[in-house]
């Protein structure tokens, strides 16, 4: 079905979904992307695959356990559709999967004039041998999810949603500020083989996906965002204000979590910098006390931290470096939280920070201990969260909360 490009304009503008039915039917890929083709595609790709214990993705930091594996070979192999806890989610394919990525479109196939000088990142989605369901979050960014096979149905709510009774959001300062308590929500938006739904940002969503659910999402800054949550600060009547309320508490606590740390870094090292070469910067951690260690962390660079973690963790027992840090305490935890998303994120050590995790977590105890470490990091963000929030917004510390 073609889409009026007026159409998508006003859904950008209005802050509302878009449901466009048929939208990707004609997509080559809709048609290529059979599971043969994408083992010949990608014989030799590695992708990090969620194992899910009961088929469902709370976004919950480090509450699932991550597996690299071959694309083709283990993900796609036969053995793959006995293992009913598997989830190929968020992969990015130009990074992932670039034979792949050549053959998707750069941009959703409909709106193409309304999304004209976007860039946008394309996310692949596929669930091989069990249905799974995504926790109740919201983006970012603005994105148009692709379903190229298989059902999705998603449950959308406004952002003032997390108002109600019925959400419960995390605290905006903590490792998943983008997510809500685990709870089922009825369906109110239904996608078959073809069809699309644009998503703006700050929407919640909750995504329940078929047996061989294969789909694609697309995150973008839709033109004009950045006036428009200008205009949203000056209106708190918008139904998109709570999500800028919940995106500023969050960068507030972020830049004072980092600011602490950058000072803990000035004080403890000379020069307020690391090693550059990661075996003095092994070296440095393995003698260091704990607050040096810390500080050792937050100022290394990703690369060269990789690099000198994997060569501890190899150098002593399983799991040391990751035992050696959730003694180390909160900040140390949040230290090495950040730095390993950052070493996955970043373009010097593509690949790098899963083949870390994986020796840093290793063997039964490593997922009980990366759990102990994010906990202890969240713990440093609750606590830097609710000074800065105390101070800011006069905001009393209270036992217990859910969030904002």
């Amino acid at each position: 079905m073609a889409v009026d490009d007026d159409a998508l304009r006003s859904a950008i503008r209005g802050r509302s979904p878009l449901i466009v039915r048929g939208g990707c039917a004609r997509w080559r890929a809709a048609r290529l992307w059979t599971s043969a083709h994408l083992r010949a595609a990608e014989p030799d790709a590695l992708v990090d695959v969620q194992l899910l214990a009961d088929g469902e993705l709370s976004g919950a930091a480090g509450a699932q356990a991550v597996a690299r594996m071959r694309f083709a070979a283990q993900f796609l192999g036969d053995a793959a559709t006995r293992a009913a806890t598997l989830y190929l989610a968020q992969c990015d394919l130009d990074d992932e999967l670039p034979a792949l990525a050549r053959e998707a479109p750069a941009l959703p196939p409909f709106g193409a004039r309304a999304l004209r000088g976007v860039r946008a990142r394309r996310l692949l989605w596929l669930n091989r041998a069990a249905r799974v369901r995504s926790a109740l979050h919201y983006d970012g960014y603005d994105s148009v999810l692709c379903c190229l096979r298989g059902r999705k149905a998603l449950a959308l709510l406004p952002p003032r949603a997390a108002a109600g009774a019925r959400v419960r959001a995390r605290a905006p300062h903590g490792l998943s500020p983008n997510h809500a308590e685990p709870h089922a929500f009825d369906a109110n938006c239904a996608l078959e083989a073809g069809d699309c739904v644009f998503i703006p940002q700050g929407w919640w969503h909750q995504v329940e996906s078929e047996m061989n659910t294969l789909a694609i999402s697309y995150w973008f800054a839709a033109p004009g965002t950045r006036a428009l949550h200008a205009a949203l600060g000056r209106n708190a009547s918008c139904s998109a204000a709570p999500f800028v309320l919940r995106e500023a508490a969050r960068a507030v606590v972020q830049d004072e979590q980092r600011r602490r740390l950058d000072a803990l870094a000035r004080r403890a090292l000379p020069g307020g910098s690391a090693p550059p070469s990661p075996a003095a910067l092994a070296h440095a951690l393995s003698r260091a006390p704990p607050a040096t260690r810390t500080a050792l962390l937050w100022a290394a660079c990703p690369r060269a931290l990789a690099a000198a973690l994997l060569q501890l963790a190899r150098q002593r027992a399983r799991n040391w470096v990751a035992r050696w840090v959730a003694r180390g305490g909160a900040r140390a935890a949040y230290a090495l939280t950040v730095k390993l998303d950052e070493a996955g994120r970043g373009a010097c050590a593509h690949g790098a920070a899963p083949a870390l995790s994986d020796v840093l977590f290793a063997g039964a105890r490593g997922h009980a201990v990366r759990a102990l470490i994010v906990a202890r990091a969240d713990a440093y963000c609750e606590r830097v969260g609710r000074t800065v929030l105390l101070r800011t917004l006069g905001i009393p510390e209270k036992k217990k909360g859910r969030g904002m």
